[in-house]
């Protein structure tokens, strides 16, 4: 064979393989119509030995199974602690519903919040000139917006570790020390930030930023509705 002859010949080759792959990808049953086949197919196989395509498939239909399963697990595992966190949600808003008073509703949704969710540090800080409820912390309008400008004007929860300033201001100075992440909460409600309620996790990662907020946000949709209705 001369030399142009056997430089052309991988090349042929590998275009003969392209055709067949295709073919095969085109027409799925072909091994179906022709079973034969599978006692002639080989495949090398991390294990050593060749097997079948038959048991190859087998094998990665086994862990594909196996993933699935697991992912499966995970879902169901995630569908359990959703049901749960919304059955702690809904009775401390029934308690909340149920206390006549602002203050006193302030009180009852912190402590059931260091209750039902065994949230280790919980605050409630007004950040409104004139907050409807009276009591808990109070932060001065400049200085809420010098720590928390952007996260007062909206109602998404801000999660992740604080600057050491910002865990000062919400939680005071001795618990501030042992934040390691938090989740800030603003409480809206005609159309400004009332407060921010503050949930504080001596773990780093226990509130990371791209934790999800659905719960959070409703607990202070509500919460904050209900501190701003009348007494």
């Amino acid at each position: 064979m001369k030399s142009g002859e056997q430089a052309r010949q991988p090349e042929e080759d590998r275009l003969e393989e392209r055709r067949v792959a295709q073919y095969l990808a085109e027409h799925p049953d072909f091994l179906n119509r022709h079973p034969e086949l599978f006692a002639r197919l080989a495949l090398p196989h991390p294990s050593g030995p060749a097997v079948s395509l038959l048991e190859r498939q087998a094998a990665l239909l086994r862990r594909r199974n196996g993933e699935l399963s697991r992912r499966l697990e995970e879902l169901l595992a995630r569908s359990r602690a959703n049901e749960r966190l919304f059955e702690k949600t809904r009775r401390l808003l029934l308690t909340l519903l149920e206390t006549p008073g602002r203050e006193a509703r302030a009180a009852r949704l912190l402590d059931g919040l260091h209750r039902e969710f065994e949230i280790p540090f919980a605050a409630l800080v007004a950040v409104a000139p004139e907050p409807p409820f009276t009591g808990g912390e109070q932060l001065a309008e400049d200085e809420a917006q010098a720590l928390f400008g952007p996260l007062l004007a909206t109602d998404t929860p801000l999660c992740g570790p604080l600057r050491y300033r910002q865990a000062e201001a919400l939680f005071g100075d001795l618990r501030a020390r042992r934040v390691g992440s938090a989740a800030v909460v603003p409480l809206r409600a005609g159309g400004r930030t009332l407060a921010l309620l503050a949930l504080g996790h001596p773990d780093g990662l226990h509130y990371r930023r791209d934790v999800d907020t659905l719960f959070l946000r409703f607990l202070g949709e509500v919460s904050a509705r209900l501190l701003a209705a009348p007494a």
